[in-house]
């Protein structure tokens, strides 16, 4: 039993019952490696459970020992390796009178595995401020560390997604560009509404969750949307529900969707409403079949349709997604177009 008269002033502080009770309801719960030392002396007086948890100890087997003690069962390094010599360690530098806040490091578990760990250490005063000891608290980051790592790649993802759509547009813009027939005006409308699409893209990623698929529905509704009028209606179906898209292939097969549509939009009614369906299916466990078809005056004559600015973006859409691609007339009227694609 500890004689009365060797207890440091800290001591005689934390054995005051009411003390000595929050001390202790706090070192059993906090999520947190917590330990507590005298000065100048640097004796543990405290350890929390989960702290001697992680380093494979009883909290009894590691209060009361001296810090030399400590250092040897609970070994810390810095970030870059190097193991942290005695006078840095933070309940070191909190008996000297220093507060430390975010220190990285890591340590050496139970299992001998580097854990990483955010310190913060402090001083604690008398009234006078005096220094009697010094308190340290290390958090295991090892879930923020794993986060941090899930977010470095969806932002590499993300930042290779955008590089390829903005390729993407840059090569359409320079085909419309190779275009006689088309004016500012029209050139201005269509790219306004494949910016439109990847919107739709990268709100569809935005409410997928992290590494999932887009869902078509939602997506094609999205790319469909400007295309409604009092004139024009769109209807979608998508079967089975719940199907998705993969991100990487969501840009070409919202272009194919937008450029059906809008040339529909554009061609199909010149003196009447109509209607534009949207009909996306699994065919087969690997095939996905998308039709687009509308009620309107149907494709014009002659070879110049083949040659068409529109079916020449839809087509190398297609290829984009490994898609068969066809172009015809719908039966009952107006236009259809088809694409076939694995998925």
């Amino acid at each position: 039993m500890t004689d009365p008269d060797d207890l440091s002033e800290l001591e005689r502080l934390l054995a005051e019952p009411s003390a000595r009770a929050v001390l202790r309801a706090f070192m059993r719960v906090t999520p947190s490696l917590t330990a507590v030392a005298r000065a100048p002396d640097l004796k543990v007086l405290f350890v929390s459970a989960f702290g001697a948890q992680l380093i494979g100890r009883l909290p009894a087997d590691m209060q009361g020992i001296p810090f030399d003690v400590w250092s040897e069962a609970v070994r810390v390094f810095w970030p870059d390796g190097r193991e942290i010599p005695h006078e840095e360690r933070l309940l070191v530098r909190a008996a000297r009178g220093e507060t430390v806040l975010g220190q990285e490091a890591y340590l050496l578990n139970a299992a001998d595995e580097k854990v990483p760990i955010l310190c913060n250490s402090a001083p604690i005063h008398d009234a006078d401020g005096a220094v009697l000891g010094g308190v340290v608290v290390c958090s295991d980051v090892r879930k923020l560390k794993a986060l941090e790592g899930e977010l470095r790649v969806a932002y590499r993802e993300l930042v290779h997604r955008v590089k390829n759509h903005l390729q993407m547009m840059s090569s359409v813009i320079a085909l419309d560009a190779r275009d006689p027939n088309l004016t500012a005006a029209e050139l201005a409308e269509l790219n306004q509404g494949r910016l439109q699409m990847l919107a739709a893209v990268y709100d569809g990623m935005v409410q997928a969750e992290a590494g999932q698929c887009i869902d078509a529905a939602a997506f094609i509704d999205l790319v469909c949307r400007p295309y409604r009028s009092a004139a024009v209606t769109v209807e979608i179906t998508v079967e089975p529900a719940g199907l998705t898209l993969e991100p990487d292939r969501a840009a070409p097969f919202g272009m194919l969707v937008n450029e059906a549509v809008c040339n529909s939009y554009k061609h199909a009614f010149p003196e009447r409403s109509g209607t534009v369906r949207v009909d996306l299916r699994r065919e087969a466990p690997d095939r996905l079949a998308l039709q687009i078809d509308d009620d309107g005056v149907g494709l014009p004559p002659g070879p110049a349709r083949d040659r068409s600015h529109g079916l020449l973006l839809m087509r190398l859409q297609a290829e984009k997604l490994g898609a068969g691609f066809d172009l015809g007339p719908r039966p009952g009227g107006g236009t259809r177009v088809r694409a076939v694609m694995p998925g």
